[in-house]
């Protein structure tokens, strides 16, 4: 047991997830925190490519599920993808429905496992039209970046807990606010906050 835990803004874009890695604090004292967003859009960006497809298809074999049409539909993406470049504001058909095709190759063969349930979020995400992610591709896989970070930041890092952000260049136009907005201590059930300038 330790009065204070060092960790790095890797471990506070895990705690963002969802996922819980960090102990019980009353506190968190963020240094550089001008990149946490950064940090954390970085952590929670989404990625299919050869490498997740592989991945998923290897752990299908080992709970004794043939992966046999999840591979056939993630080879035709992987197609499609080397024919695809830049930012998406719609998913294209040829990509759209091999990621479709995998998704339902998974609810039918390994629904209830936890990392086939994970996969087929980041896939619906990826599909989603609500405007959350930005999409984009390389001929190697495709990315999804949520827009705005301020939701998971409060309610798995900073939630139940006081929190302290230092930085040179948190202060935008003279003003805390944006950065409040952005790592979420602006949302109402986070309680009253402020920012102090002390100087260099």
């Amino acid at each position: 047991e330790a009065d204070i835990v060092i960790t790095n803004h890797a471990m506070l874009g895990v705690q963002s997830s969802g996922i819980e890695v960090l102990p019980e604090a009353g506190a968190v004292i963020i240094d550089e925190a001008h990149d946490l967003v950064g940090r954390v859009t970085s952590q929670l960006t989404i990625r299919v490519g050869a490498a997740d497809i592989g991945r998923i298809s290897r752990m299908m074999r080992s709970a004794g599920k043939l992966d046999t049409e999840f591979s056939r539909h993630g080879d035709s993406l992987l197609d499609a993808l080397k024919e695809a470049e830049g930012r998406m504001r719609i998913v294209p058909d040829t990509i759209r429905e091999p990621l479709g095709a995998m998704a339902r190759a998974l609810k039918d063969s390994c629904e209830s496992e936890q990392w086939a349930k994970a996969f087929m979020k980041d896939i619906d995400d990826l599909l989603s039209e609500d405007g959350k992610y930005v999409v984009w591709a390389n001929e190697d896989a495709l990315y999804g970046a949520p827009l705005d970070v301020a939701g998971p930041i409060a309610n798995n890092v900073f939630s139940e807990r006081a929190a302290v952000l230092t930085s040179a260049t948190l202060e935008i136009g003279g003003s805390f606010d944006p950065m409040a907005y952005q790592v979420g201590l602006a949302f109402p059930d986070q309680g009253p906050w402020a920012g102090l300038d002390v100087g260099s």
